[in-house]
């Protein structure tokens, strides 16, 4: 099993929350570091920062269901044409901190308009 943090459309209510249907929710109110941008697709990325927090959910995936997520984010190990990179961070949880996956941006070409409350909800 691995730890996925989400925060734009596979959080609950956003158009690819089906994707996580038999996962486990860990933390439906969480943070990790990073700078949130719209990328102007639809879609937010993250950029790495220790500057800013981006808000999401905590799930707890499959192997089969975390190859369904890097299919959805353009994620494949060892590619250098990957649209977003699948890294661990830190999360900080209700609970305590954890570490997790993080889907991040591996172009500067997805930072299209950053959102500043570092919640793709509230953009």
């Amino acid at each position: 099993m691995h730890n996925v943090f989400v925060y734009g459309t596979l959080l609950k209510g956003e158009r690819n929350d089906f994707l996580l249907k038999n996962a486990t929710c860990i933390a439906e109110h969480c943070t990790t570091l990073g700078e949130l941008y719209d990328t102007g697709y639809g879609y937010p990325a993250i950029k790495l920062s220790n500057e800013a927090r981006v808000y999401g959910e905590l799930y707890q995936v499959s192997d089969d269901e975390l190859i369904e997520l890097d299919r959805l984010e353009g994620y494949t190990d060892g590619a250098s044409d990957n649209l977003y990179e699948r890294v661990i961070q830190s999360v900080e949880t209700g609970a305590g901190t954890t570490t997790a996956f993080v889907y991040v941006a591996a172009s500067e070409n997805l930072l299209n308009e950053r959102i500043v409350s570092g919640d793709w909800r509230v953009k």
